[in-house]
């Protein structure tokens, strides 16, 4: 039987780690026992489907080819109820391309091992929707991109994420080998109901591209001058919903040391970023106090941060897409905003320069400085400029999107 369990990080000693080459298959070793090594991709692909499994099991491994087992057949007619056929309109592949001893779940660093290979088919066959079928799948191609807490397949299964990288949705959902467990061990047809519902809304998207993206980045309008920002001001006012987001010196305001740093700004006619002065801060009252709706993800931050170092309560509150996140699904550790930008947009990193400077020691509590001096010093304030509008112009697509799905839900 399986182990649908995910490991910790690999002991280096443990898989025989070879540092010269930590991606080669004599560093993973489990080609040695197997009986169809480094199992090739199978199916005829019509419809530029990958089904990225686990591992091959052993009936797979026997046979040479994927989805052989009990498993394999509950997976083909599922689909096959769906009008879609496994073999003749997918392409079937693993996360860990040999067999494992006792059919257990392969480790970390074997699934790493294996991940060069997983590309290599993506960029031959070029898949428009790449379906992720349990954990060992999500680490072998989520986890290239999200650095964060990676979780398992509960926390990722159900969402449909534009990969633009790789040109194609990237699907998560539950392996069938856990489906047949749940249904044997609970009785229940709740898991299973889940998993096929998952299935068809992955395979709606056959027939829909992805959505074409242009650099976020390149958007960003840097204010230099306080002048300049007075220009705009008019232009924020006006706006048909307005998107803002601070960078702080920590998580609250109360304290005399605490200072806000920088605002980034998105409405429907632009992006800027500009470092605050209390000058600036005057001007960005009179946007605070005016009737533009206004957004924020985690609207509470923000609200706070305005009322003691601008001045001023925020006016006309419109949305907090956090709080619509946590609406359209409530499960834990997914509702931040590079989380919902990650599955909505397909951008997974763009925080990663900056984040360990804007952690406050816990130990000093929720009123702690954090090191956002250190980073301006060491890699200048118009890097913050874009960390800090990055988030803005994310917040705003978001609640854009969630009004969309809310509104017509």
């Amino acid at each position: 039987m399986r182990v649908e369990k995910m490991k910790g990080f690999f002991d280096l000693k443990k898989n025989n780690f070879d540092p010269k080459n930590p991606q080669s298959c004599a560093s993973c070793g489990l080609y040695k026992d197997c009986q169809s090594p480094k199992m090739k991709p199978y199916g005829k692909n019509k419809k530029e489907v990958l089904f990225l499994g686990d591992f091959p099991d052993i009936i797979d491994d026997k046979r040479g080819k994927q989805w052989q087992s009990r498993t394999g057949r509950l997976l083909q007619k599922t689909l096959s109820n769906l009008g879609f056929d496994l073999f003749e309109d997918g392409l079937s592949y693993n996360a860990c391309n040999c067999c494992t001893p006792k059919n257990e779940q392969p480790s970390p660093h074997q699934i790493y091992c294996c991940r060069k290979n997983v590309l290599k088919v993506i960029k031959k066959h070029k898949p428009r929707i790449i379906i992720l079928l349990g954990n060992a799948a999500v680490q072998s191609l989520i986890a290239r991109v999200w650095k964060k807490d990676l979780g398992g397949i509960t926390k990722w299964r159900g969402f449909c994420i534009p990969d633009r990288d790789l040109n194609a949705w990237i699907c998560p959902t539950y392996h069938p080998s856990f489906i047949s467990q749940k249904e044997e061990k609970d009785n229940l047809n709740v898991a299973m109901t889940i998993w096929k519902q998952d299935l068809k809304r992955i395979l709606e998207l056959i027939d829909q591209p992805l959505p074409e993206y242009k650099k976020e980045e390149d958007s960003i309008n840097y204010i230099a001058k306080t002048k300049d920002l007075k220009a705009i001001i008019p232009v924020l006012k006006e706006a048909d919903i307005l998107s803002f987001d601070y960078e702080t010196t920590g998580l609250k305001p109360h304290r005399n040391a605490q200072k806000l740093i920088s605002v980034g700004v998105t409405t429907e006619k632009g992006s800027w970023g500009w470092i605050n002065t209390p000058a600036r801060s005057r001007l960005f009252a009179e946007v605070m106090k005016s009737k533009v709706p206004k957004t924020a993800h985690n609207l509470q931050f923000e609200d706070s941060w305005t009322y003691f170092k601008i001045g001023v309560p925020v006016n006309n509150w419109k949305w907090c897409s956090m709080n619509a996140a946590h609406i359209l699904d409530n499960r834990r550790g997914i509702t931040g905003l590079k989380f919902q930008t990650f599955v909505n947009f397909g951008v997974g990193d763009y925080d990663s320069l900056v984040s360990k400077y804007l952690k406050s020691p816990a130990k000093e509590g929720a009123n702690a400085l954090n090191n956002i001096q250190d980073f301006i010093k060491e890699y200048g304030e118009r890097e913050l400029l874009k960390y800090n509008v990055l988030d803005s112009i994310f917040g705003y697509k978001l609640t854009l999107k969630q009004m969309s799905l809310i509104n017509n839900g």
